[in-house]
């Protein structure tokens, strides 16, 4: 459930990301670079940071994670 929660989150913002991406991409153009390739080059270095963080969001929740008995008490 973490997990999927961590997974939900990142892919929602890298979604809205993309986006404004592909608003701003045609301006490439005019520099002389392919917007195409600049696009998916971008969209791939950003998926990566995406999962990236992720991984390590989901992590940092499960090293602070603590899981108590029935008492009360922290095992």
């Amino acid at each position: 459930m973490i997990m999927l929660s961590a997974v939900d989150r990142a892919w929602k913002d890298h979604l809205y990301l993309m986006d404004y991406l592909r608003e701003g991409i045609g301006l490439r153009g005019y520099a002389g670079i392919d917007p195409f390739v600049e696009y998916k080059r971008k969209g791939y270095s950003m998926f990566a940071d995406m999962i990236g963080k992720t991984k390590e969001e989901v992590l940092q929740y499960l090293f602070h994670f603590q899981i108590k008995s029935s008492d009360g008490q922290v095992v």
